[in-house]
């Protein structure tokens, strides 16, 4: 089974199917499952294979919860100015907004998660950002309609990413592929063995000015590249908090400086590079606990590792996330501090939403 079967296209003849690894989330499974057996006079086959990662060998583990436990809560705040301006500008290409009567939809707290003030803020200042671009402007009776070259922006929007800007990969000045911009400097810089449609193509350069990756095909490639990177994550203000547990906005910053050559038969690391690449920052939304110095003293008193602690405790925390609300794994993020590096960091068990603003996942 594959995600396409999560549109909803009704296939009458199929009986069964497979999946290889769980998707994400039991919504997804379910689904995906739910497309064979349409016929309501014979029965049908879902069969889930898991793999062994951590989150696939735990649902393993739970048995019957895979499939009868509770469906993922679905998270989307609507105080994201990125998000929600492209939904006015969407919703007034069809008619025209009346402020009074239409903030309503957008504003509240139905579902528990965006508060008024904070949804209206957004709100006001999406609208007023649309006015002053002119893509909105007023007509009769004070109602906003999208300007006549934004009448179709929703086939402007885009679905598969969320990056506002994306690189383009060209082989022979021919675009090939495109990849969000933050993603880029993980994948796309000079060295790196990049794979389209199976095949290996090697980075030749990577240029931030024209937002272009150039690439070679290779013949051969007995090695993969992995980049080297660090991420700090600072909280910057808290909006809510339950005891030593905050949640509010946090500032991230990610630098990509090397990457490494791993021999595909042993493992081995063949070169390390180092580069220079500009920081990427944002703010977010993040949750946090600063763990007690009583506790760390007592972590130490044992002779136990704690920076080695936090991080895989952090990266247990990234794991189970999808299990609590439908987001995909690279929609949370955590902070990686590594037992061996230098750079001093806080102890702090951290989740955030690793798209531009946030989208509620980790208030739900």
């Amino acid at each position: 089974a594959t995600c396409a079967l999560e549109l909803g296209v009704d296939v009458g003849d199929l009986d069964a199917t497979v999946h290889l690894g769980y998707p994400g989330s039991r919504a997804a499974l379910l689904q995906q499952a739910g497309r064979a057996g349409r016929d309501p006079c014979r029965p049908s086959l879902a069969v889930v294979v898991l793999f062994d990662s951590p989150l696939d060998q735990y649902l393993a583990r739970s048995g019957a919860s895979l499939i009868n436990g509770p469906v993922e809560a679905c998270a989307l705040s609507v105080s994201n100015e990125k998000v929600l301006r492209d939904q006015l500008l969407c919703a007034a290409a069809e008619a025209p907004l009346c402020l009074e009567s239409d903030r309503s939809l957008f504003v509240g707290q139905r579902d528990g998660v965006v508060a008024d003030a904070e949804a209206g803020a957004a709100f006001d200042d999406a609208v007023a950002g649309l006015e002053r671009c002119e893509a909105l402007k007023r007509v009769s009776g004070g109602t906003l309609a999208a300007r006549a070259d934004r009448a179709k922006h929703s086939r402007d929007v885009p679905l598969r990413v969320v990056d506002p800007v994306n690189i383009e990969v060209k082989l022979n000045g021919v675009v090939i592929d495109t990849i969000p911009y933050a993603r880029a400097f993980y994948e796309l810089y000079e060295g790196a063995v990049y794979l389209h449609q199976a095949r290996p193509h090697l980075v030749t350069k990577f240029d931030l000015q024209t937002n272009e990756a150039l690439v070679t095909r290779m013949t051969r490639c007995d090695y993969h590249t992995s980049s080297r990177n660090h991420t700090d994550v600072d909280p910057v203000r808290v909006l809510e908090s339950r005891g030593p547990l905050k949640t509010g906005v946090v500032h991230v910053s990610s630098k990509v400086w090397g990457y490494r050559k791993v021999c595909k038969r042993t493992f081995k690391v063949l070169e390390s590079k180092t580069f220079s690449l500009p920081p990427l920052e944002f703010e977010t939304r993040g949750t946090w606990i600063d763990v007690p110095a009583a506790a760390v003293a007592d972590i130490e008193a044992k002779k136990w590792d704690v920076k080695g602690g936090i991080h895989a405790l952090n990266h247990a925390l990234a794991l189970v996330a999808p299990l609590f609300v439908v987001c995909d794994a690279n929609d949370v993020a955590t902070e990686h501090v590594y037992p061996v590096q230098k750079r001093p960091r806080p102890h702090r068990l951290v989740l955030y939403d690793a798209r531009r603003g946030g989208r509620a996942v980790l208030r739900r």
